[in-house]
């Protein structure tokens, strides 16, 4: 009985793990992390593929591209439509507080004066 036991407790391991991890998937925290990656890639996607599109176009098109990503992945629970136009908002405006340098628009160049350079003699300590 014992070594029954002993042979099967492997087993029984890697279906408490299998049981846990599918448990996982149905927990707030875990959903909203996953949606939260699946629309920054969306986002970020369709942002580059339509640049010249109006915002609702372009919502919609991200919308549409989370919910693929969420039936490609083995997530049981899917958000529903509140959850993804809540977290595309979230990501165009994390996107949009992004500030660009002034060096990069404008012609001012940012300053590398570090000062004065002290002279060096040759054995290597500053004079």
């Amino acid at each position: 009985m014992v070594d029954v036991i002993l042979l099967l407790l492997p087993a029984m391991s890697a279906a408490a793990v299998w049981a846990f991890r599918w448990f996982e998937q149905f927990l707030p925290e875990k959903r909203r992390q996953t949606l939260e990656y699946f629309a920054n890639i969306a986002v970020r996607c369709i942002e580059q593929k339509y640049d010249g599109q109006n915002g609702p176009y372009k919502k919609s098109q991200a919308a549409t591209l989370i919910y693929g990503l969420h039936q490609t992945s083995k997530m049981k629970s899917h958000p529903d439509q509140m959850e993804v136009d809540a977290m595309i908002e979230k990501i165009v405006w994390e996107l949009n507080q992004a500030k660009i340098p002034d060096e990069f628009t404008t012609d001012k160049m940012p300053s590398l004066n570090t000062g004065p350079i002290k002279p060096v003699p040759p054995g290597g300590t500053p004079v």
